[in-house]
Protein backbone atom coordinates (compact mmCIF):
# COMPACT_ATOMS: atom_id res chain seq x y z
CA UNK A 1 0.00 0.00 0.00
CA UNK A 2 1.44 3.48 -1.00
CA UNK A 3 0.37 6.77 -0.09
CA UNK A 4 1.02 8.88 -3.84
CA UNK A 5 3.37 11.52 -2.08
CA UNK A 6 6.53 10.83 -4.18
CA UNK A 7 10.02 10.53 -2.47
CA UNK A 8 12.17 10.58 -5.46
CA UNK A 9 12.37 10.50 -9.35
CA UNK A 10 14.65 7.81 -10.07
CA UNK A 11 16.05 6.93 -13.71
CA UNK A 12 16.52 4.02 -15.80
CA UNK A 13 19.59 2.57 -16.15
CA UNK A 14 18.99 -0.76 -17.76
CA UNK A 15 16.68 -2.53 -19.18
CA UNK A 16 16.96 -6.66 -19.87
CA UNK A 17 14.95 -8.93 -21.71
CA UNK A 18 13.49 -11.93 -19.76
CA UNK A 19 12.25 -15.23 -21.21
CA UNK A 20 9.19 -13.81 -20.36
CA UNK A 21 8.54 -10.22 -19.34
CA UNK A 22 11.48 -7.60 -18.51
CA UNK A 23 14.37 -6.70 -15.64
CA UNK A 24 14.24 -3.18 -15.03
CA UNK A 25 17.77 -1.42 -13.12
CA UNK A 26 16.66 1.86 -11.57
CA UNK A 27 19.46 4.34 -9.71
CA UNK A 28 18.15 6.32 -6.98
CA UNK A 29 19.69 8.00 -4.12
CA UNK A 30 17.03 8.66 -0.84
CA UNK A 31 14.63 5.44 -1.71
CA UNK A 32 17.45 3.19 -1.49
CA UNK A 33 18.22 3.74 2.35
CA UNK A 34 15.96 0.95 3.79
CA UNK A 35 14.74 -0.60 1.31
CA UNK A 36 15.25 -4.57 1.18
CA UNK A 37 15.54 -7.06 -1.08
CA UNK A 38 12.09 -8.42 -1.55
CA UNK A 39 10.17 -5.55 -0.47
CA UNK A 40 7.51 -3.49 -2.39
CA UNK A 41 8.05 -0.35 -4.23
CA UNK A 42 5.90 1.97 -6.25
CA UNK A 43 7.92 3.09 -9.60
CA UNK A 44 5.53 5.29 -11.44
CA UNK A 45 2.70 3.79 -9.70
CA UNK A 46 3.31 0.21 -10.21
CA UNK A 47 3.74 -1.80 -7.71
CA UNK A 48 7.22 -3.53 -7.90
CA UNK A 49 9.28 -6.08 -6.37
CA UNK A 50 12.50 -4.57 -5.15
CA UNK A 51 15.75 -7.45 -6.36
CA UNK A 52 19.67 -6.65 -5.89
CA UNK A 53 19.52 -3.73 -4.13
CA UNK A 54 22.85 -2.19 -3.90
CA UNK A 55 24.35 0.90 -2.95
CA UNK A 56 22.64 3.76 -5.55
CA UNK A 57 20.22 1.32 -7.38
CA UNK A 58 17.94 -1.92 -7.49
CA UNK A 59 16.59 -4.23 -10.21
CA UNK A 60 12.49 -4.91 -10.29
CA UNK A 61 11.35 -7.94 -12.83
CA UNK A 62 8.29 -6.77 -14.84
CA UNK A 63 5.92 -9.36 -16.23
CA UNK A 64 3.94 -9.73 -19.42
CA UNK A 65 1.20 -8.95 -17.71
CA UNK A 66 2.14 -5.56 -15.85
CA UNK A 67 3.85 -4.80 -19.69
CA UNK A 68 0.76 -4.49 -21.45
CA UNK A 69 -1.12 -2.80 -19.16
CA UNK A 70 0.96 0.49 -17.64
CA UNK A 71 3.41 2.57 -20.11
CA UNK A 72 6.14 0.59 -18.34
CA UNK A 73 6.36 -0.34 -22.30
CA UNK A 74 7.47 3.00 -23.02
CA UNK A 75 10.59 2.98 -20.45
CA UNK A 76 14.25 3.69 -21.98
CA UNK A 77 17.36 4.02 -21.09
CA UNK A 78 17.34 7.37 -19.12
CA UNK A 79 13.34 7.52 -18.01
CA UNK A 80 12.73 9.36 -15.12
CA UNK A 81 10.17 7.58 -13.03
CA UNK A 82 8.44 8.54 -9.86
CA UNK A 83 9.54 6.39 -6.66
CA UNK A 84 7.50 5.66 -3.63
CA UNK A 85 8.57 2.96 -0.72
CA UNK A 86 5.43 1.59 1.08
CA UNK A 87 3.86 2.60 3.03
CA UNK A 88 4.77 2.32 6.95
CA UNK A 89 2.24 1.45 10.06
CA UNK A 90 1.91 4.77 12.30
CA UNK A 91 3.17 7.08 8.83
CA UNK A 92 1.06 9.89 8.47
CA UNK A 93 -1.52 9.45 5.55
CA UNK A 94 -1.19 12.76 3.24
CA UNK A 95 -2.46 11.40 0.04
CA UNK A 96 -4.76 8.58 -0.27
CA UNK A 97 -4.28 5.00 -0.33
CA UNK A 98 -2.55 3.49 -3.61
CA UNK A 99 -2.64 0.05 -4.26
CA UNK A 100 -0.24 0.06 -7.00
CA UNK A 101 -2.36 -1.74 -9.35
CA UNK A 102 -2.80 0.23 -12.14
CA UNK A 103 -6.34 0.76 -13.80
CA UNK A 104 -5.81 2.66 -17.13
CA UNK A 105 -3.46 4.46 -19.41
CA UNK A 106 -4.34 8.18 -19.84
CA UNK A 107 -2.82 10.74 -21.91
CA UNK A 108 -2.53 14.67 -21.33
CA UNK A 109 -4.15 16.42 -24.10
CA UNK A 110 -3.70 19.99 -22.61
CA UNK A 111 -1.75 22.20 -20.35
CA UNK A 112 -2.14 25.50 -18.75
CA UNK A 113 0.21 27.88 -16.78
CA UNK A 114 -1.89 29.68 -13.78
CA UNK A 115 0.25 31.33 -11.92
CA UNK A 116 2.87 29.42 -10.13
CA UNK A 117 0.24 26.40 -10.49
CA UNK A 118 -0.34 24.30 -13.87
CA UNK A 119 -3.59 23.22 -14.59
CA UNK A 120 -3.60 19.73 -16.60
CA UNK A 121 -6.39 18.03 -18.31
CA UNK A 122 -5.69 14.22 -18.91
CA UNK A 123 -7.64 11.56 -20.78
CA UNK A 124 -10.34 9.13 -19.36
CA UNK A 125 -9.36 5.43 -19.83
CA UNK A 126 -12.43 3.66 -20.95
CA UNK A 127 -14.52 2.54 -18.16
CA UNK A 128 -13.03 4.65 -15.10
CA UNK A 129 -14.91 7.53 -15.49
CA UNK A 130 -17.77 5.92 -12.80
CA UNK A 131 -15.49 6.21 -10.22
CA UNK A 132 -13.96 10.02 -10.70
CA UNK A 133 -15.54 12.20 -8.86
CA UNK A 134 -14.97 15.93 -8.55
CA UNK A 135 -12.78 16.95 -5.55
CA UNK A 136 -12.19 12.91 -5.30
CA UNK A 137 -9.04 11.41 -5.57
CA UNK A 138 -6.89 9.90 -8.44
CA UNK A 139 -3.27 8.87 -9.01
CA UNK A 140 -1.55 9.58 -11.88
CA UNK A 141 2.50 7.87 -12.52
CA UNK A 142 1.80 7.13 -8.93
CA UNK A 143 1.12 10.90 -7.93
CA UNK A 144 -1.90 11.43 -5.51
CA UNK A 145 -3.60 14.39 -6.73
CA UNK A 146 -7.35 15.90 -7.06
CA UNK A 147 -9.92 15.86 -9.62
CA UNK A 148 -10.68 19.23 -10.20
CA UNK A 149 -13.26 19.11 -12.73
CA UNK A 150 -14.25 17.45 -15.87
CA UNK A 151 -14.90 18.21 -19.40
CA UNK A 152 -16.66 15.46 -21.91
CA UNK A 153 -13.95 12.39 -21.54
CA UNK A 154 -11.28 14.14 -20.02
CA UNK A 155 -10.55 15.38 -16.65
CA UNK A 156 -8.44 18.10 -15.21
CA UNK A 157 -6.01 18.94 -12.41
CA UNK A 158 -3.85 21.42 -11.02
CA UNK A 159 -0.62 20.61 -9.70
CA UNK A 160 1.23 22.70 -7.35
CA UNK A 161 5.01 23.81 -7.40
CA UNK A 162 5.96 21.26 -5.23
CA UNK A 163 4.67 18.38 -7.67
CA UNK A 164 5.87 19.98 -10.28
CA UNK A 165 9.13 19.88 -9.02
CA UNK A 166 9.48 16.80 -6.89
CA UNK A 167 7.79 14.30 -10.01
CA UNK A 168 7.57 13.63 -13.79
CA UNK A 169 4.82 14.80 -14.82
CA UNK A 170 6.27 18.40 -15.63
CA UNK A 171 9.14 16.32 -17.11
CA UNK A 172 8.56 16.54 -21.19
CA UNK A 173 7.36 13.51 -22.82
CA UNK A 174 6.23 11.40 -19.12
CA UNK A 175 3.09 13.39 -19.69
CA UNK A 176 1.71 11.60 -22.79
CA UNK A 177 1.33 8.39 -21.12
CA UNK A 178 0.61 7.60 -17.46
CA UNK A 179 -0.79 5.10 -15.36
CA UNK A 180 -3.79 5.71 -13.81
CA UNK A 181 -5.35 4.43 -10.58
CA UNK A 182 -8.75 5.27 -9.48
CA UNK A 183 -9.42 5.50 -5.78
CA UNK A 184 -9.65 2.02 -3.95
CA UNK A 185 -12.62 3.50 -1.74
CA UNK A 186 -14.91 4.17 -4.89
CA UNK A 187 -13.97 1.13 -6.80
CA UNK A 188 -15.72 -0.95 -3.40
CA UNK A 189 -18.53 1.24 -3.19
CA UNK A 190 -19.34 0.72 -6.31
CA UNK A 191 -19.16 -3.26 -6.69
CA UNK A 192 -20.89 -3.20 -3.05
CA UNK A 193 -23.84 -0.91 -4.59
CA UNK A 194 -23.86 -2.55 -7.83
CA UNK A 195 -25.35 -1.50 -11.63
CA UNK A 196 -28.57 -0.60 -10.64
CA UNK A 197 -30.30 1.01 -7.98
CA UNK A 198 -33.24 0.03 -5.43
CA UNK A 199 -36.45 0.96 -7.81
CA UNK A 200 -39.69 1.08 -6.89
CA UNK A 201 -41.36 -1.86 -6.31
CA UNK A 202 -38.28 -3.71 -5.94
CA UNK A 203 -37.57 -5.67 -2.81
CA UNK A 204 -33.67 -6.41 -3.58
CA UNK A 205 -31.19 -5.27 -6.10
CA UNK A 206 -27.82 -6.74 -7.72
CA UNK A 207 -24.67 -5.65 -5.99
CA UNK A 208 -21.56 -6.65 -7.27
CA UNK A 209 -22.90 -10.20 -8.69
CA UNK A 210 -25.22 -10.93 -5.64
CA UNK A 211 -28.37 -10.14 -4.47
CA UNK A 212 -28.82 -7.72 -1.39
CA UNK A 213 -31.31 -7.45 1.22
CA UNK A 214 -32.35 -3.64 0.81
CA UNK A 215 -32.44 -4.28 4.93
CA UNK A 216 -28.94 -4.72 5.33
CA UNK A 217 -28.15 -1.75 2.87
CA UNK A 218 -30.25 0.61 5.53
CA UNK A 219 -28.19 -0.68 7.83
CA UNK A 220 -24.96 0.33 6.36
CA UNK A 221 -26.19 3.71 6.11
CA UNK A 222 -26.46 4.10 9.20
CA UNK A 223 -30.63 4.64 9.07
Amino acid sequence: MFTGLIEEVGEVIGIEALARGSRLTIRTGQVIDDLSEGESIAVDGVCLTALSVRRGEFAADVSPETITRTNLSFYRLGTPVNLERSLAVGQRLGGHFVQGHVDGISRSIKSVQESEFVRMSFTIPEGLRPYLVEKGSVALNGVSLTVASFEGDTFDVALVPHTLERTNLSVEGRAEVLNMEVDILGKYVAQLLGPRRLGEGESRETAGGALVDPGAMIQLRGE
